[in-house]
C-alpha cells in the first residue's frame, strides 16, 4: 500500500515509525563511532603487571597483619609491623598502572620476600 492510499492516521504512524527508526540508526552510528575512538589507556600486559604488583603488596600486608596479631610479638615489634603495614598501604594507594619501574621492582622484590616468608612459615 503506498502513502497516498493510507488513512491520515496510518500516514502519521508510518512517519512516526520512520522518524524513530532514523533516530535509532543515528544513535547507533554515534555510539559505534565513539566506541571506535576510545582506545585503551594501557595495554593488557600493563594492567596485568599492575594488578600483580598490587596483589604482592596486599599479600605482604596480610603477612604483616597476621604477624602483628600473633602472641609472640612485643610492643616494639608491633610498632615496626604497624609502620610497615602503613607504608605498604600508602604504596599500594599511590601505585599507578604507568609506574612501570615501580611495578617491576615490587613484583621482583616483594615477590621474593613473600616466597622467603612463606618458606620460613613452612619450616
Amino acid at each position: 500500500m503506498n502513502e497516498e492510499n493510507k488513512a491520515p492516521g496510518e500516514q502519521a504512524l508510518h512517519a512516526s515509525k520512520q522518524a524513530f527508526s532514523q533516530a535509532i540508526d543515528g544513535l547507533t552510528a554515534s555510539l559505534m563511532a565513539s566506541a571506535n575512538d576510545q582506545r585503551p589507556k594501557w595495554s593488557q600486559d600493563e594492567a596485568i603487571a599492575f594488578e600483580c604488583a598490587r596483589e604482592c603488596i596486599g599479600h605482604l600486608i596480610a603477612i604483616h597483619v597476621a604477624a602483628r596479631h600473633s602472641s609472640e610479638q612485643d610492643e616494639a615489634r608491633c610498632a615496626e609491623l604497624d609502620a610497615e603495614i602503613d607504608r605498604l598501604s600508602a604504596e599500594r594507594r599511590s601505585l599507578h598502572v604507568h609506574d612501570v619501574e615501580d611495578i617491576a621492582r615490587i613484583r621482583r622484590d616483594y615477590g621474593q620476600r613473600i616466597r622467603q616468608l612463606a618458606a620460613k612459615a613452612a619450616e
